[in-house]
């Protein structure tokens, strides 16, 4: 690990950061935060990938995993898949490593905004588990072989505000 690691790390930070600040999933103020973070993450080796999910802290899980649904807030006013892609990025670093439940939960959101806004959730999901460490690839295809009515708002207890 060298300059590559400090780089991904810092990016990460900065995330975490704004993360705790509170953005409420506006695009125009996540974009500088989470772009790179993502651009960095799709790029390098899977040494250093590994080693940033293995970085991740309890209390940045719980930052990336709301992150992930201010994104997913982002997808659905904007229409722009690319907050659902950074959405599922931030299941990738987290790793499926706090409550799965709550990842599911975010997940079938996920889902829920790409049919809404007309994008294949498949698709998306594939991106992800392209660069996903195993427990979260394992988690993620469990979830996509689930049955259809497993996956819904209403299963998870959700309602679209």
């Amino acid at each position: 690990m060298g300059t590559s690691w400090e780089r991904g790390r810092k990016l990460l930070e900065g995330v975490v950061s704004e993360g705790r600040r509170g953005l409420r999933g506006r695009p125009d103020e996540w974009g500088p935060y989470i772009e790179p973070l993502v651009k960095w993450y799709s790029g390098v080796q899977e040494e250093d990938r590994a080693s940033l999910r293995e970085s991740v802290g309890t209390e940045q899980g719980a930052i990336l995993l709301g992150i992930s649904m201010q994104l997913c807030a982002a997808a659905a006013r904007s229409g722009d898949a690319k907050y659902l892609e950074q959405a599922l990025m931030c299941h990738v670093l987290e790793d499926f490593r706090r409550d799965e439940r709550e990842n599911v939960r975010l997940l079938v959101l996920v889902q829920h905004v790409a049919e809404q806004i007309g994008v294949a959730p498949d698709r998306l999901f594939t991106k992800a588990i392209a660069t996903a460490g195993q427990r979260a690839r394992s988690c993620f295809k469990e979830f996509l072989d689930r049955p259809d009515e497993m996956k819904t708002l209403e299963t998870m207890r959700l309602e679209e505000v």
